[in-house]
């Protein structure tokens, strides 16, 4: 939705960085635990499968995978929950980027030149962080 712009490419910058937290792609959960309910019958219950209305043995089946389909894009576009595993202190800076890239509002998502004086001024030490605040910035 929206024109694209660099900060579209913000967005896909915090998903990668999602990703190398994660080492799997974001909502793969949800799509995964979505399609063992549609096989096993409890995704639409088995009384909706054994329906006694619907002469075509596919027809509930089919539904199903459309249902299914529109609950796996509604997750498309919506930030990843962060994956249930511990993640130390270390990540701090990692996690406060990826919030930043991924907020829902795109005119809020820091620039890439923001993130990397950002990622730069964290290396360089305590004595670079007075001019993170001021680079990371929203607008350019």
């Amino acid at each position: 939705e929206g024109p694209i712009t660099n900060k579209t490419d913000m967005w896909a910058y915090g998903l990668i960085l999602w990703e190398m937290i994660a080492l799997s792609p974001p909502h793969v959960e949800v799509d995964e635990s979505m399609s063992e309910s549609l096989f096993d019958g409890s995704y639409l219950g088995e009384e909706d499968m054994m329906d006694g209305e619907n002469n075509d043995p596919n027809g509930s089946l089919n539904d199903s995978v459309l249902m299914l389909e529109e609950k796996i894009k509604a997750n498309y576009g919506t930030r990843p929950a962060l994956p249930a595993i511990e993640i130390g202190p270390e990540y701090d800076k990692i996690l406060e980027v990826f919030f930043l890239c991924t907020d829902q509002d795109p005119k809020t998502r820091p620039s890439a030149k923001g993130v990397v004086a950002f990622f730069n001024n964290h290396i360089n030490g305590p004595e670079a962080k007075k001019s993170t605040e001021s680079t990371m910035d929203c607008d350019t």
